[in-house]
């Protein structure tokens, strides 16, 4: 009877309803069966900010591993891995991948995964806006090396629409100064500008912020087989997956700030998004200077409180002996 109460009410609730609810299930897989937080390392942070590089030191120099080239290999490993996988391309996959990592994903995650879900496992490598090293072993001629991504779906389309918004937005206020504020038919391209407001619409910072679109941490591990890299293990998850919420929203309100302010990118240092690592650096910096004000007017504050005591003092004493 319970049995066929739930399947009235499930035949009551609207496709809609059941499609929302499905896809609040944050995705999160892994060849291991265990989801890595690929939470920034405070040693990362303190590089990232003397030297703008947070991998500082990691590579050695006797490696032999071009630390550029590097990086790009896995922003283009972590983009064919997720959109081969997606496919469920197991040909395509055993050329990226080893063996016993194959086996794990057929067994984790191929068998385990939901099939609508798949179709969300794809990660634009323009997308990724953060990327640093979390280990590297070496044994004998193997070397492994951890590397963690943070990316945002859709990130590359909203700052590509940006600029366009912008560049529309100044050429229309450059045609109205010609003509003392009166905008002609002619000088507006009323085509273009529909399309890039539309686009504008659907794809700025804060629609897909509203949307629920969430960032993404991967953290793939690389071992070099002969001159060549294949992925050994890997984890991909959604931030609400492995993240608290007060990380979450910290780590999205820097992504939005980064794609609507206007800054020069950092130069010298390859990673992931030069734009994003120079609006992180600044506000690392702000908040170090900010809290070394306050710790030292603090300080002030409690010296010159505690030579106004000293010196009350003296005075008190002083005036007692006169007394006397």
């Amino acid at each position: 009877m319970l049995a066929s109460h739930n399947r009235k009410l499930l035949c009551c609730c609207p496709n809609n309803w059941i499609a929302r609810k499905r896809s609040k299930t944050s995705l999160a897989i892994s060849t291991t069966n265990k989801i890595v937080p690929g939470k920034f390392p405070v040693s990362s942070l303190i590089h990232m900010v003397l030297r703008g590089n947070p991998d500082h030191a990691i590579i050695k120099k006797e490696l032999n591993i071009d630390e550029t080239s590097f990086f790009q290999g896995t922003k283009r490993a972590v983009s064919a891995v997720s959109q081969k996988l997606s496919e469920r391309d197991i040909v395509g996959l055993s050329q990226l991948v080893s063996t016993e990592c194959l086996d794990d994903i057929r067994k984790n995650i191929l068998e385990k995964t939901p099939v609508e879900n798949f179709k969300r496992i794809p990660i634009n490598q323009k997308d990724i806006f953060l990327q640093f090293l979390t280990s590297l072993e070496q044994n004998g001629d193997k070397i492994r090396i951890t590397a963690v991504t943070y990316s945002f779906p859709g990130m590359d389309k909203s700052e590509e629409v940006w600029r366009e918004y912008k560049s529309l937005k100044g050429s229309i206020h450059e045609s109205a100064a010609r003509t003392d504020g009166i905008l002609r038919k002619q000088d507006i391209d009323t085509r273009r500008m529909r399309k890039i407001l539309n686009n504008y619409d659907d794809w700025n910072m804060s629609n897909l912020m509203k949307k629920g679109t969430d960032i993404v941490v991967t953290s793939y591990t690389f071992e070099n087989v002969g001159d060549d890299w294949k992925v050994v293990s890997f984890s991909q998850a959604e931030s609400a997956v492995c993240w608290n919420k007060i990380r979450r929203y910290i780590w999205k309100a820097r992504v939005h700030s980064c794609v609507m302010l206007d800054m020069k990118m950092t130069q010298g240092y390859n990673n992931a998004h030069p734009k994003f690592i120079t609006y992180f650096r600044c506000e690392q910096l702000f908040i170090y200077i900010f809290f070394g004000m306050a710790i030292y007017l603090q300080y002030l504050a409690f010296y010159i409180g505690s030579r106004y005591d000293e010196e009350a003092a003296r005075r008190r004493n002083l005036e007692s002996d006169n007394s006397i």
